[in-house]
Parts: structure tokens; C-alpha cells; sequence
């Protein structure tokens, strides 16, 4: 379940093993909370992207992705534990877990995808 000022979303699956959404108003994230949202990785790959709103995007991808695997592991993920990895010349992602708990590694087994429409930015993560 997400929702924005405007919009609100839920995703089901009965195929997934977990599934996430997240809705953001493009230009929500600020320059000013890189250091506590993203990795070194994501912040490199945001300079040198020409992707609209690239931030937004990476802070719905993280977003998204814990709505999908805190079901099934129970832990909570700090933003510096993942990293969100863009697909080139597509609206997909990864998400690659760094972090100490076994059990988040179910980020890794998922695939993303990612829209901007109507000013929002629509993210879904799956684990199959």
C-alpha cells in the first residue's frame, strides 16, 4: 500500500513471493539527505545520469523494495544497506543487500520497475 497527497495504490500477488509499491511526488527527495538515503554507489551514479529526478526515483525503488521483503524477513533495512542498481536504457532496477541480516538477502532475488506519471513517481519491486 502507498499513497501521495493526490494518489493512492495497492499491489497483490498471489505468483510473487513479496511484492511493493511506493508512490512519490517527483521532486520530493532533497539534495540535502543524499548522505542519509543513499549509498557512495547510488550518489556516483546519480552524477553522472541524465535521468529526471533520479533521487526520487532511488528513494521510491528503497522504499518499495522494503515493503516487499519485510513480510517474509521481519527486519528492518537501514538505507545504507541497500543499493539500488538502475537497469540502462530501462525502466527496471535491482536492489543489491549489503547489510548484516541473512535473511533481507531475499532484495537480491527481486526485479523492479519504475514510472513517472501525472508528477508522481510509481515504483514496484517482486520477489519471485
Amino acid at each position: 500500500i502507498s499513497h501521495s497527497d493526490r494518489y493512492a495504490a495497492a499491489l497483490v500477488s498471489t505468483v510473487h513471493q513479496g511484492c511493493g509499491i511506493d508512490i512519490e511526488r517527483a521532486g520530493r527527495v532533497n539534495p540535502r539527505l543524499d548522505r542519509k538515503l543513499f549509498t557512495q554507489k547510488e550518489l556516483d551514479t546519480a552524477t553522472r545520469t541524465t535521468c529526471q529526478d533520479l533521487r526520487t526515483r532511488l528513494f521510491s525503488a528503497k522504499e518499495a523494495g522494503y515493503k516487499a521483503v519485510f513480510p517474509l524477513a521481519t527486519t528492518y533495512i537501514p538505507f545504507q544497506e541497500a543499493t539500488i542498481l538502475p537497469e540502462p536504457g530501462t525502466e527496471q532496477f535491482r536492489i543489491e543487500y549489503h547489510g548484516p541480516n541473512p535473511s533481507n538477502n531475499l532484495l537480491n532475488e527481486g526485479i523492479g520497475f519504475w514510472r513517472t506519471a501525472a508528477d508522481h513517481v510509481i515504483t514496484v519491486f517482486l520477489i519471485s
